[in-house]
């Protein structure tokens, strides 16, 4: 509608830095910005959209790093449920532009027969896309100020803090007999069982520094 003058988060875009009408948005400058950033397209399939969402609220006021370093125009940030196959899908995702903007998170038609979208209480899976390195980046934490990490319908997301990090694998060769081991990295279950389930077969007894254990055989898991 030519005539609407607000955003309800309703809108289909028909490219990101285009309206609806397919003209392209010009920056506060009046500058054509969509020859800029025609590259960097998103990395995930747009999402569907139904009849409800939640909003997200994005300022330049947010801590966002990705890998330590603040985001960068043009990264993405993507917002992900569980769909009936148990993959996860793209349920809402916006370019970030260094100006404030809302991304709106998609519910789950109940009209349709597929699962299309968040159900009600549903988690919420955050995913960045580096647009420099194109690195999609799963190991995202937020800090909310408003709402929460569940999704509801006309929710209102605000966060303070969202950090994204890249996943680093290790691979520690381990010796037969007693074998002494360091890592550089914190993983993402810290519990022994979980690191050590690979091996676990393998493995009579870990022992840490301080005398506590992990004794598969036994069930021991201090």
């Amino acid at each position: 509608d030519d005539a609407a003058d607000t955003d309800d988060g309703s809108c289909f875009y028909a490219a990101q830095y285009y309206d609806c009408n397919g003209n392209c948005i010009n920056d506060t400058n009046g500058n054509n910005i969509c020859d800029e950033y025609e590259s960097n397209t998103s990395p995930w399939t747009e999402p569907v959209i139904t009849n409800c969402n939640a909003t997200l609220a994005l300022t330049p006021g947010n801590n966002i790093l990705v890998d330590g370093e603040p985001i960068t125009v043009g990264d993405y940030i993507g917002l992900f449920y569980t769909d009936d196959n148990g993959e996860l899908q793209c349920g809402g995702l916006g370019a970030w532009t260094g100006e404030p903007t809302s991304i709106a998170i998609w519910g789950d038609d109940s009209n349709t027969a597929e699962k299309d979208g968040f159900l009600e209480n549903e988690l919420l899976t955050w995913m960045v896309w580096d647009s420099e390195t194109d690195e999609i980046m799963t190991n995202v934490t937020v800090e909310y100020t408003m709402g929460s990490e569940y999704w509801s319908c006309n929710g209102l997301i605000v966060i303070s803090d969202l950090i994204a990090n890249s996943i680093v694998n290790q691979q520690i060769p381990i010796e037969e007999g007693w074998y002494l081991w360091s890592t550089y990295i914190e993983p993402a279950d810290m519990n022994m069982s979980s690191v050590i389930n690979p091996i676990v077969d393998n493995t009579v007894i870990v022992k840490d520094w301080q005398g506590s254990v992990y004794w598969p055989s036994l069930n021991i898991n201090t």
